[in-house]
């Protein structure tokens, strides 16, 4: 069995207990699993930095606006609860399945007004790929629809 040593516990640990990234010679990412999610829980200092990364790098490739200190206002005191579904936020994603319904994201209340002060919340991943295809018409009609169905 192939082995590496994480850099951040100093343990030598099977190929298996490392994500992948094609960035290095080996393959593979220099801190173990279990170092990654440890410092990776919603609301910490890690889970800021990284949400602030995202949403920079994501601002810049759609060239938007990205007020930075907008944004670390906003990951200070980030919500436990998504504020349009009501469930439990969550840090992280479930690797190559890709992120969680409970993911925290940060959302632009209007598209393409950019991350800027007024324009943003910490919501739930659902909740943001809800809205991100729909307008609130047809959020409102399914919402109707459903209701409907239910009674039947």
């Amino acid at each position: 069995m192939k082995t590496k040593i994480c850099v951040k516990c100093k343990k030598s640990k099977p190929f298996g207990q490392f994500n992948t990234n094609a960035a290095l010679v080996d393959g593979l990412t220099i801190y173990c699993k279990a170092c990654i999610s440890s410092g990776y829980t919603y609301g910490s200092k890690t889970w800021q930095r990284a949400m602030l990364n995202n949403v920079k790098t994501r601002a810049s490739r759609k060239k938007i606006p990205c007020d930075v200190s907008a944004i670390r206002e906003l990951l200070a005191d980030p919500p436990v609860l998504c504020p349009a579904l009501g469930i439990k936020l969550t840090a992280g994603s479930h690797g190559h399945q890709g992120p969680a319904s409970t993911s925290a994201t940060i959302d632009q209340r209007v598209a393409g007004k950019g991350y800027v002060e007024g324009n943003m919340d910490i919501i739930a991943q659902r909740a943001n790929r809800i809205k991100t295809d729909a307008t609130t018409a047809e959020i409102r009609a399914v919402a109707e629809w459903v209701a409907i169905v239910e009674l039947l």
